[in-house]
């Protein structure tokens, strides 16, 4: 005669330990999963925030540019002590001035004809040249000198002298990294050329 668990057949089902194995098994592949996909939105941020930081770089860069290729003549600066920090123009019929203040902003300046009144039309931040780093503005001569550096050159002598600019900048990484640095060499079409230099 059978017993009552011999009739009923083998029982299906997983023990504990089985389920145990299985659950360690997929929890390792979920995280690993997880992980692969935590470092490849990492990876997508960073890029993304560096390629934005270009962009930035690029923008302001475009700005100041065509307000070069645009200036009819250099307007002699207040000073050439700040080591290429500034930059006056007219250009458009305007009197232009961009100023870059080594606390990280460059700004841009219109001058009203009173001279003295300036209204704010640009302001970039995360500008960050510095005390050590590259000028903002490099002012050459036809023999690629850069009369800012020098110090005999006078406000005039930029004025007059100066027949291309060399920009720099060099822009805060949002992801806390290297600075962005953008840069591009400007002929002053407009520019005597050397003329009494």
């Amino acid at each position: 005669m059978l017993t009552r668990a011999q009739e009923a057949g083998p029982e299906d089902g997983f023990t504990l330990v089985e389920l145990m194995v299985v659950t360690t098994i997929m929890l390792v592949v979920l995280g690993a999963l997880v992980g692969g996909l935590a470092s490849l939105t990492g990876a997508e941020r960073t890029a993304s925030s560096h390629i934005d930081d270009e962009q930035r770089g690029r923008f302001v860069l475009a700005s100041l540019t065509q307000d070069l290729r645009s200036a009819q003549q250099l307007v002699a600066p207040a000073t050439v002590a700040l080591g290429g920090a500034s930059a006056e123009l007219v250009s458009l019929g305007l009197h232009v001035v961009w100023s870059y203040d080594r606390a990280g902003t460059l700004t841009r300046f219109t001058v009203a004809a009173d001279g003295v009144t300036r209204s704010v039309s640009a302001s970039y931040t995360g500008v960050v040249n510095g005390a050590n780093g590259p000028p903002v503005f490099a002012w050459l001569d036809p023999a690629g000198t850069d009369l800012g550096a020098q110090s005999s050159t006078t406000p005039a002598d930029l004025a007059r002298c100066a027949t291309s600019v060399h920009l720099t900048l060099e822009l805060a990484s949002h992801t806390g990294r290297v600075p962005v640095t953008e840069s591009a060499g400007i002929d002053l079409p407009n520019q005597p050329g050397g003329q009494g230099c």
